[in-house]
Formats: C-alpha cells, sequence, structure tokens
C-alpha cells in the first residue's frame, strides 16, 4: 500500500536545511547541524553501531551491537517551540530517543506500547498516543514540542497532547538508554530544529 503523502513530488517538498543538531549516522557521529555538538560511542567503536539504512546503504544508520555501548554528547535542552525529526526501526523493545542520565529524563516509545512518553527536566511527564506506530519497519517521527505538542508519523498527525506542565528537555544521551542501549532499535538521520515545523516540511522529512 502506497502511504497517500508518498504521491506526493519530492521536487515538492523541500528538506528543511536549518537544524541546528543533525546526526545522519554515516559511518560516524558527527553533528552537521548549525550548532555542533558531535557524539561519543562509550563502550564501543564506530563498527559496533552501523547498520544498514532505509535505503539500503551499509554503515548508514544507528544500531548499538551491544546492549553496553551508548551514545553521549555535550548536554543541551530541548524548550517550548523547539522539534525534531528522526528515523527509527524498532523491535519489542522501543527506543529511546533523548535521555539524561541520574535524573530519568527521556523521550522514548517504550516496549510493547504504541505510544510516545516525554518525561521534561522538573519530572512532568506527557504520554500520547500512537495509532500508526509499528514495530520492524522504518517510520519517520516528528515531534512539534510546544504548549501543545503535535506528534507525527509518516507525515501524518498521530495526535496532540498538553504540555502545559512540561519545561524542557534535558538531554546528554541520544538513541540509548539509561545505562544500556537496546539491541533490537535503530535509529537514523536525527534532527533538532529551533522552531516549529509546518506540515509540508514534515512531509518532505518523510519522504527523504
Amino acid at each position: 500500500m502506497i502511504h497517500p503523502i508518498g504521491l506526493l513530488s519530492p521536487k515538492n517538498l523541500p528538506i528543511p536545511t536549518d537544524a541546528i543538531h543533525e546526526w545522519l549516522f554515516s559511518n560516524n557521529v558527527l553533528d552537521t547541524g548549525s550548532i555542533t555538538n558531535d557524539l561519543t560511542i562509550n563502550g564501543g567503536v564506530i563498527g559496533d553501531i552501523m547498520t544498514t539504512d532505509r535505503h539500503g546503504n551499509a554503515n548508514s544508520a544507528f544500531q548499538s551491537s551491544n546492549s553496553s555501548i551508548y551514545l553521549s554528547c555535550t548536554f543541551f535542552t530541548i524548550p517550548k517551540g523547539y522539534s525534531f525529526n528522526l528515523w527509527y526501526y524498532t523491535g519489542s523493545n522501543g527506543i529511546t530517543i533523548f535521555y539524561k542520565s541520574s535524573v530519568a529524563r527521556f523521550v522514548q516509545i517504550p516496549g510493547g506500547t504504541t505510544e510516545i512518553r516525554l518525561r521534561a527536566n522538573n519530572g512532568s511527564t506527557l504520554v500520547v498516543s500512537l495509532p500508526d506506530y509499528m514495530t520492524g519497519i522504518w517510520q519517520n517521527l516528528h515531534v512539534n514540542f510546544n504548549t501543545t505538542t503535535h506528534i507525527y508519523i509518516d507525515g501524518v498527525l498521530q495526535n496532540s497532547g498538553d504540555a502545559t506542565a512540561l519545561d524542557y528537555f534535558y538531554v546528554d544521551r541520544v538513541f540509548t538508554a539509561p545505562s544500556a542501549s537496546v539491541t533490537d532499535a535503530k535509529g537514523d538521520d536525527l534532527r533538532i530544529f529551533n522552531r516549529e515545523l509546518s506540515l509540508k516540511e514534515i512531509q518532505a522529512l518523510a519522504t527523504a
């Protein structure tokens, strides 16, 4: 089945190029966004975390080969008015997208659920259901984080949630959980923007 946005011509959907952080995992963990924050591989080397991406390109996406490996970075925050976009492929264990060590602050899709959980720095948590979430395939996730937070899968709005109680996300690990990564999940093309994206921009990323 062809997804409705798959019928749109890619030339009519320019990809936004103003990400402040952009980890493409092209056989490296470099940040190619406007504010550089390269990742550090803890407990392994580059060959331990690379896998084939959604286009069939080798060494072009993240997947840990060992549950003791995790990716760390210089801490940063994601405040309201920001957005983030990524590709993921999950198994039964879900995926942790962002994590702050020692205080259990995170953005994650827990294993065995069809929901995304966002726990902010102040401890407040937003849980939003994802009707189109599936395991075993590559999907694109986009979150426009604001007082009303909008969440998209493959360019289609899944749900909105009231994030009034949340302040901001505090991050020092990417694609990895508290003390270990999840070995049946993959991630790729993680981008953070200092603005909310329009629907056309979200669809452009979802068809890239």
